[in-house]
């Protein structure tokens, strides 16, 4: 058997290792350090950070405003209604956007929830979102190349 330089991939066999590489750091990083093997955390940063050279970006846009043209698949929401589209947050990133050599390689895949405003009296206005979930589907099929 013989190896050469370059390997050719498929693209959904590099969208897969690359959210999957993605999932499993967020995990490493959300774990505070209670994920106690070093092998596996190098293992892990070790692959993002290879992918990465190759080209790959992730985009996580946890806490930001939705916004319909966004390339993300909303998979799911939390007491959202048609008419609450322009006071949306992004809550959680289930998959992230993946860029490849800045050109869109798969759309994230995102759970929204509802941007309120909260008056309390002598502090400033804060936001937060609420979590009454029910699931709705959005494909934004021009996103994708």
């Amino acid at each position: 058997m013989q190896l050469t330089e370059n390997v050719e991939v498929s693209k959904s066999t590099f969208v897969t290792l690359a959210i999957e590489t993605w999932r499993l750091s967020r995990l490493i990083e959300s774990s505070g350090g209670q994920l106690r093997s070093v092998a596996l955390r190098y293992s892990i940063r070790k692959m993002k950070t290879t992918l990465e050279s190759q080209g790959c970006c992730f985009i996580d846009l946890t806490g930001q405003l939705y916004d319909l043209g966004m390339a993300v698949e909303v998979i799911d929401s939390e007491d959202c209604r048609k008419e609450d589209k322009d006071s949306l947050i992004i809550k959680e990133m289930i998959a992230p956007i993946v860029l490849f050599n800045n050109s869109l390689l798969a759309a994230g895949q995102v759970i929204v929830g509802k941007l309120l405003i909260v008056e309390e009296p002598g502090l400033k206005s804060v936001a937060k979102a609420i979590s009454i979930p029910f699931s709705i589907i959005f494909f934004p099929f021009a996103y994708l190349s």
